[in-house]
C-alpha cells in the first residue's frame, strides 16, 4: 500500500485541470481503425484493377475518387489534433526526437527490408528493383512508405512554424497552408517539400479545429448526415470535374472540391468513430492502435493473397479478391505483430527503449 499524500488546505489546493485533448478524444483509435481498413481496401482495389481482374470502369473510378479523397487526409488531421498538446509538453526538440523514434526509424527499417527483398527477387517479377533505387530512400520514398516520410516532414515544418509564429497568430498558418495547397503542383518535386505541400493543410486543420472536431463527435445525429451529404456531393463533383476541366489537380476548382471532399469525409469518419466508441467497438479501436503495423505490412500480405488467388487458384471474381485481400491485408500484419510481441522480438516496429531518442523537454515559448 502506498502512503496517501497529506490533504492540502482549500486555499492551497490547485484548481482542477481541464482534460487535455489526449484524454478527451476517446474516439481517435476508432477513426484510425476505420482509416487503416480503407487504406488496405484502396490498395487491394488498385491491385486487382492493375492485375486485370474484371471491374466496371465507372465503379472503379468512383470508388477510387471516394476513397482517395479523404482517407490519407484523415490521418494527417488526426495527427494534427494532438500536435498543440505535444508541442506544449515537449517543445520542438522533444517533438522531433519523438518522431525520429516513431516515424523515421520504422521508415528506414522497413524501406530497406522490403526494398532489398525485392532486389533479391527482381529476376522473378515484372518490374525489377535495383539497390540504387532502394538506397535513394532519403530523397525518394518508395511505395507505401512515402506516408511516414511525408508525415515526418510535415511535423518538422509545423514545429518550425510554431516556433516562430506567436500562439495568437497561429490560426493564420492554416490560411497559408490552404494557399500552399492550391499552389502545390507548381512546387518542384523535392519530396521533403512536395508532400507537405499536399498534406500540411489537413495537419494544421487538426491543430486549429479541435473545437469543431469535438462538436462533430458530440452531435453525431446532425453532423453525420450533413457530412455524408456534403461528401457525396463533393465526390460526385470531383468525378465529373476531373473529366471536364483542363489542368487536372492544378485546376483551382478541382483543388477546392478536393478540400471539401477531404473535410467532409473526415467529419463523417469522426462522427462514425464517436458512435462506435459509445457502443464499445473494441475491435475497431484495436485496429487503430495497430495501424502502423498494418500499414507497414499490408501491401505484402494483400499482394501475396492476390497472386495466390489469381495465379495459383485461378480465381477472377472481383468480390472474392476484394474481401479476402482486405481481410488478409489487415489480419496477417496483426498476426505477425502478435507473434513479434509474444516472442519478444525487439526493434521491428519501434526502437528498443534503451535506444529511443525521445526526451522530456521544456515547453516551447508561446
Amino acid at each position: 500500500m502506498h502512503e496517501s499524500a497529506p490533504v492540502q488546505p482549500n486555499s492551497a489546493r490547485p484548481a482542477p485541470r481541464q482534460p487535455t485533448v489526449a484524454t478527451r478524444l476517446q474516439w481517435v483509435d476508432q477513426a484510425k481503425g476505420i482509416g487503416i481498413v480503407l487504406v488496405v481496401f484502396g490498395h487491394v482495389l488498385d491491385g486487382v484493377h492493375n492485375a486485370g481482374i474484371p471491374i466496371d470502369a465507372f465503379t472503379f473510378r468512383l470508388t477510387w475518387d471516394a476513397l482517395y479523397s479523404f482517407h490519407i487526409p484523415l490521418f494527417f488531421f488526426l495527427s494534427g489534433l494532438f500536435f498543440p498538446h505535444s508541442w506544449q509538453q515537449r517543445g520542438l526538440r522533444g517533438v522531433m526526437l519523438n518522431k525520429v523514434d516513431t516515424l523515421v526509424y520504422p521508415y528506414l527499417l522497413w524501406s530497406l527490408l522490403q526494398g532489398f527483398t525485392q532486389v533479391a527477387l527482381s529476376q522473378h517479377v515484372n518490374n525489377p528493383v535495383t539497390a540504387g533505387e532502394v538506397l535513394s530512400l532519403l530523397w525518394h520514398p518508395r511505395q507505401e512508405f512515402w506516408f511516414l516520410y511525408a508525415l515526418f516532414f510535415t511535423y518538422l515544418i509545423a514545429c518550425v512554424l510554431y516556433f516562430f509564429v506567436p500562439a495568437r497568430q497561429r490560426w493564420m498558418l492554416l490560411l497559408g497552408a490552404v494557399a500552399l495547397y492550391f499552389l502545390r503542383t507548381d512546387i518542384p518535386h523535392v519530396a521533403a517539400i512536395w508532400y507537405p505541400a499536399w498534406y500540411l493543410v489537413y495537419f494544421l486543420a487538426g491543430a486549429a479545429l479541435q473545437r469543431v472536431a469535438r462538436l462533430i463527435t458530440e452531435r453525431t445525429a446532425i453532423s453525420l448526415p450533413v457530412a455524408a451529404l456534403v461528401f457525396g456531393g463533393a465526390v460526385a463533383a470531383l468525378h465529373q470535374l476531373s473529366g471536364q476541366l483542363a489542368g487536372g489537380q492544378s485546376n483551382p476548382v478541382i483543388s477546392a472540391a478536393n478540400i471539401v471532399a477531404a473535410g467532409a469525409g473526415t467529419a463523417m469518419t469522426l462522427a462514425v468513430s464517436a458512435l462506435l466508441a459509445r457502443h464499445g467497438w473494441s475491435s475497431m479501436a484495436y485496429l487503430g492502435r495497430m495501424s502502423l503495423q498494418v500499414y507497414l505490412l499490408h501491401t505484402t500480405a494483400a499482394g501475396f493473397t492476390r497472386i495466390v488467388l489469381q495465379k495459383v487458384l485461378g480465381v477472377h471474381n472481383l468480390q472474392v479478391h476484394l474481401v479476402l485481400g482486405t481481410a488478409v491485408g489487415v489480419g496477417a500484419p496483426l498476426l505477425f505483430a502478435y507473434l513479434v510481441e509474444r516472442w519478444k522480438i525487439p526493434g521491428l516496429f519501434s526502437l528498443p527503449p534503451k535506444l529511443q531518442l525521445r526526451r522530456s523537454a521544456a515547453p516551447a515559448p508561446s
